[in-house]
């Protein structure tokens, strides 16, 4: 995003992963890799000759834990912790990386472009103003935490429902976040709007995304898309 006003703010959402999530592909030979699944206690199970798949039943939380089918013993985990918005401002992303907090909104606007430019107000209606402005920056109560943790918050999962488009055949399931607990405020707008979309392939894949690139997923791959939708920015 372009900064073009000296109070316009860039932000930017990080996605905090405790691990990628990598799963074997298959040999040329084998085109298709059918999988089962099954929902046992508080656990669902995604499950072929290569590869088992698991992730809490009823959507608890989006976290998922795989093994070689035949190596049980040998566990990965990945865990979708949550999102964090920064506050960039007119340096490169991350070259100043601060979680975008009203106070730290404020004292950035104040140090980097009122403060060099204050013997230019020549009217105190004018300074007074910016002050206010920047005093409501600080102040403004309607501003949201910037860290939205997912394991807080109440999902819902899809089942599982086996999908043939064409030639390529995938079993899908989405996480949604359903609901942001009261002690989370003004971050209600992110209920419905924020979804794991989980595609486990049983043949290979060519995915086109809107035109700008395309990329091959294999089968035997879980693909995971993480959707954001009508985020408010503080």
């Amino acid at each position: 995003m372009r900064r073009t006003h000296f109070y316009t703010l860039s932000v930017t959402i990080a996605v905090l992963l405790a691990l990628p999530l990598i799963t074997p592909g298959v040999s040329g030979e084998q085109r298709e890799v059918r999988a089962t699944w099954r929902t046992e206690g508080n656990w669902t199970y995604i499950q072929n000759d290569v590869i088992t798949i698991v992730f809490p039943a009823g959507g608890k939380k989006p976290t998922f834990l795989w093994w070689y089918t035949e190596n049980p013993e040998n566990i990965n985990v990945v865990k979708y912790k949550g999102l964090a918005e920064y506050v960039a401002f007119d340096e490169s992303y991350y070259m100043w990386r601060q979680l975008a907090e009203a106070w730290r909104i404020r004292e950035r606007i104040q140090a980097h472009y009122f403060e060099p430019q204050r013997h230019r107000f020549q009217n105190a209606l004018r300074l007074k103003a910016i002050l206010q402005i920047l005093s409501d920056i600080g102040n403004y109560s309607e501003l949201h935490s910037p860290y939205l943790p997912f394991g807080s918050c109440t999902w819902e999962l899809s089942s599982p429902a086996n999908v043939s488009n064409g030639d390529v055949k995938y079993l899908s399931f989405n996480f949604t976040l359903v609901d942001v607990p009261a002690a989370r405020p003004n971050l209600q707008f992110a209920e419905n709007n924020i979804i794991l979309r989980c595609r486990f392939y049983y043949t290979p894949a060519t995915e086109d995304v809107y035109g700008q690139y395309t990329y091959t997923v294999e089968a035997g791959e879980l693909k995971m898309d993480l959707v954001v939708k009508h985020w408010e920015w503080n």
